[in-house]
């Protein structure tokens, strides 16, 4: 969430070279994702405040974690990582990061296979398309729920962005110009696909699995509405 590209690795490949579907493909195998899922994926929600806020105004980076591998979107597109490498750079990490558990996901769901293609490399904006833009995705992909409000002041500023202009240099470093391959970005969009996407999976889950992959599909669902807030 950031404007000035860091020079901190995006992901496990331990470089900034373009997160191809080869390279995220290559990167899974290394972090064991190539093994057979279990049942379910432990979900987890990571936010580490970002500068100064003003005001009512503070800004987060957030990412999800599944199963102990970390899901962000960066500059350089969808990054994994073990642990909370995206945050590590932060001025606020890891004294003022909150880490939420939000519940256990379907073994079907694949964040990669569902959202590389929405965030690719080079379709970063800090107030339009961000790393909460993809956390609110992946959720919304995974349980159905929305990324909790105060997570997403950067977005509404977005929508307001000559009122609070001062507000997102003094955020950026001085450094933020918009990022015009997002112009035709809508994340509502993007988020009907994945509830659609969502809910084959789960109906062909059903199929193959029966009444067994039901009763994951009911646990995970109510275990993620009762500890996950959505967005107000």
């Amino acid at each position: 969430l950031r404007a000035r590209r860091s020079r901190t690795p995006c992901g496990p490949c331990g470089t900034h070279t373009p997160c191809t579907r080869a390279m995220l493909s290559k990167a899974a195998r290394k972090l064991g994702l190539s093994k057979k899922p279990a049942p379910l994926q432990r979900v987890m929600l990571a936010a580490t405040p970002l500068g100064i806020g003003v005001a009512t105004l503070q800004a987060y980076h957030t990412s999800v974690v599944v199963n102990d591998v970390e899901y962000s979107f960066s500059p350089e597109g969808v990054c994994l990582g073990r642990g909370l490498k995206s945050h590590e750079h932060l001025p606020k990490y890891p004294s003022e990061t909150t880490i939420v558990e939000v519940g256990l996901a379907r073994a079907e769901a694949n964040l990669v296979r569902m959202l590389q293609a929405y965030f690719q490399r080079g379709t970063y904006d800090l107030l339009r398309k961000n790393c909460n833009s993809f956390s609110d995705c992946a959720l919304c992909y995974l349980f159905d729920l929305r990324l909790d409000g105060q997570y997403c002041q950067l977005e509404k500023i977005g929508h307001a962005a000559d009122k609070y202009l001062g507000v997102v240099q003094m955020w950026s470093g001085g450094t933020y110009v918009p990022n015009p391959s997002v112009d035709n970005f809508d994340k509502e969009v993007v988020l009907v696909a994945v509830k659609d996407t969502a809910k084959v999976e789960i109906e062909s889950a059903l199929q193959k699995k029966g009444k067994r992959s039901l009763i994951s599909i009911i646990r995970c669902q109510t275990q993620a509405n009762n500890r996950a807030p959505r967005q107000s």
